[in-house]
């Protein structure tokens, strides 16, 4: 198989890779698409009517959530390096085997799941959930709810272009922004391994109502955990890194008739907010055995 990506920047997508014969990274080419054609296929006398010419303006990452992508930085080890690029006759030496492990839970050793980082991690995606209105994806650099939109989620940048996600609360009524899954997910073990909610946060507006952190399982199954008191100490328009136990959310008190049930959770992050609010986050994950050191902490 031959794939085709059209990105706006280099992303980790070692799974894809693995999955095709070649790959071709064809940016935007927005009106100009008829000249990918013309390089993918090849004449009636089967020759080379375009060769491959272009070479990457960036380091292309090895890892999930990889920074250090600059030849000048300690410890540069993309996958691909500045510069890099293959024309038609090149032999590739790229592995077919690539790391995929921060696509979800790895095999062994318990490891970091990672939920967003620049963009929702399979099978996560991002949502706007109201109550009794239809659940609202956010597929693009900008959603809203209803048409007073009274939730608006944008992409920002933190660390790299639109890698986090602001979220604006008009307050009109409450509301929240959810990673969720279409079918339920087991995260006991994460539970189990003394593990942590974790991501950068940054408040911009002061926090006057309740704000709650929840995973649920269900409609009627929803476990929240109150941040309130913390977000109010940290400095306006501010990155901050922040942890939340998971057995805060285990201990809690689920809505109605369920309880938060780690082997089957449909949601695994969810801010929830009953006022005005302007929160924007970044880089969310389960990293186990960190509940020790969690700005928020339950167990014992």
């Amino acid at each position: 198989m031959a794939s085709v990506f059209l990105p706006g920047r280099p992303l980790w997508v070692n799974s894809e890779l693995n999955a095709s014969a070649a790959f071709v990274a064809a940016w935007l080419p927005g009106s100009e698409g008829a000249g990918v054609a013309d390089i993918l296929f090849r004449d009636s006398a089967d020759g080379v009517r375009y060769d491959f010419t272009g070479r990457l303006p960036f380091s292309w990452p090895m890892h999930l959530n990889q920074k250090v992508l600059n030849p000048y930085h300690d410890h540069f080890d993309p996958l691909f390096a500045l510069g890099y690029g293959l024309s038609t006759n090149d032999k590739s030496l790229v592995s077919s085997t690539l790391p995929e492990a921060g696509d979800g839970m790895a095999a062994g050793a318990l490891k970091d799941a990672w939920l967003l980082v620049a963009r929702p991690r399979a099978p996560w995606v991002l949502n706007i959930a109201e109550e009794g209105a239809e659940v609202i994806p956010v597929n693009g650099n900008q959603a809203a709810s209803g048409e007073d939109n009274n939730i608006v989620v944008t992409s920002i940048d933190m660390s790299s272009q639109e890698d986090a996600r602001l979220i604006q609360w008009k307050g009109l009524r409450p509301g929240a922004v959810q990673l969720s899954a279409e079918y339920r997910q087991n995260l006991d073990m994460y539970l189990e391994e003394g593990s942590v909610l974790r991501l950068n946060i940054r408040v911009d507006w002061e926090v006057r109502e309740p704000v709650q952190a929840a995973v649920t399982c269900g409609e009627r199954c929803i476990a929240r955990v109150p941040l309130q008191p913390i977000l109010k100490t940290m400095p306006l328009n501010d990155w901050t890194r922040l942890s939340v136990d998971l057995q805060c959310f285990a201990d809690a008190d689920a809505d109605a008739d369920a309880d938060a049930d780690f082997n089957k959770l449909l949601s695994a992050f969810r801010l929830d907010s009953e006022g005005a609010a302007a929160i924007a986050v970044v880089n969310v994950r389960l990293v186990p055995d960190a509940a020790v050191s969690a700005d928020i902490r339950c167990g014992g």
